[in-house]
């Protein structure tokens, strides 16, 4: 009783002095004891392994024609960074090219090498003329095959690669965005 009655006079004093002084002051009184704010421990970054992609897992599984392992091994140059490797993978004089082709081709390869782009090699579709003198598909086998298109993601972005058989292989024409 005596507690009650000293907090009810602390709390007339309180509110005489505000009163007196013209000052607006809260009082708040409690009896219960006020907890520690509670500790929220920080998040614990955790650390995932994932695996790093090897060049050998960049391409389609069973594909060991020319062309395939050409852009097998163009992609290779590509991922370390070898610029002048890359380039001979392309026909950059071929007739009736634009002026400046072949710079074209290597700003574009060393932007790709710069920015470290990932090339997934996708489908190659194999063509050659057939008896009426149109370009038709055909089975990578046959042997009047003489084109291919491969379809290769760029950061999941997919580019058509247009590819040309000529004395000594495979090579690359030119290449541009599918539009997917």
């Amino acid at each position: 009783m005596k507690r009650k009655t000293g907090l009810i006079a602390v709390g007339l004093l309180a509110v005489l002095a505000v009163g007196c002084s013209g000052v607006s002051v809260p009082s708040l009184f409690n009896n219960t004891p006020t907890p520690p704010p509670t500790q929220v421990p920080l998040p614990t970054r955790i650390a995932i392994a994932v695996p790093t992609p090897t060049v050998a897992n960049l391409f389609p599984a069973g594909d060991s024609t020319d062309a395939a392992v050409m852009l097998k091994d163009f992609i290779d140059a590509v991922s370390k960074g070898n610029t002048a490797r890359a380039l001979t993978f392309w026909d950059t004089y071929q007739p009736g090219q634009p002026a400046g082709f072949a710079a074209n081709v290597e700003k574009l390869i060393q932007e790709w090498i710069a920015q470290k782009r990932r090339l997934v090699l996708g489908e190659i579709t194999y063509s050659g003329l057939d008896t009426s003198g149109k370009y038709v598909t055909l089975p990578m086998n046959d042997p009047r095959v003489e084109r291919a298109t491969a379809l290769i993601r760029v950061d999941g972005i997919e580019y058509r690669f247009f590819l040309t058989q000529l004395k000594g292989g495979w090579f690359i024409e030119g290449v541009n965005t599918t539009g997917k």
